[in-house]
């Protein structure tokens, strides 16, 4: 979307609220708007399953081979230089994610790591839509909402968190 003739280009964000009583359809419309999209996602899924296993089986291999070659370096048994060259092919390894468009109610620290995983787009749905926000608050300390992934992927702009728990998540445009 280029709204203006300068470089402002936000992301194509939909944000929809079905807003009727109890009982009158608004979760089998919901099936019926997601199904193909769920096809979708399952079909990339079984398509990309076994270069997957394939991936993660070459790097846990790899780095058990850098592993033993990094304890026999410092016995002395082995060569520093080898055990680094193992550890750098080890990690070179990339395992590709489990391909996904779709999730239903994540926190926000599962929606950051869904969103990485996924190149920065994700769609949150529900046809129960109070979960969506209540997410963000659930598992707060302090009761406060989380919403910072949700301001950011409106802008699509990067998105950096540094949490102790965990490795960084950079995502260039959420």
């Amino acid at each position: 979307i280029r709204p203006t003739r300068g470089d402002w280009k936000p992301p194509a964000n939909i944000y929809f609220c079905a807003v009727l009583p109890s009982g009158e359809g608004k979760s089998p419309v919901h099936r019926e708007l997601l199904g193909p999209l769920h096809e979708i996602e399952k079909d990339w899924q079984d398509e990309t399953r076994e270069d997957i296993v394939a991936a993660r089986t070459r790097k846990t291999v790899a780095e058990q081979v850098a592993e033993k070659a990094t304890k026999d370096a410092g016995t002395g048994k082995g060569s520093l230089a080898v055990a680094i060259t193992l550890a750098q092919d080890a990690d070179a390894i990339v395992v590709p994610p489990t391909p996904r468009l779709l999730t239903m109610e994540p926190t926000p620290e599962a929606l950051l790591r869904i969103c990485a995983a996924a190149g920065g787009t994700i769609a949150v749905v529900s046809d129960e839509g109070g979960d969506v926000f209540q997410l963000t608050a659930r598992y707060s300390a302090s009761g406060a909402a989380n919403l910072g992934i949700y301001v950011s992927g409106f802008e699509g702009r990067p998105y950096v968190s540094d949490r102790a728990s965990r490795e960084p998540v950079t995502i260039e445009r959420l």
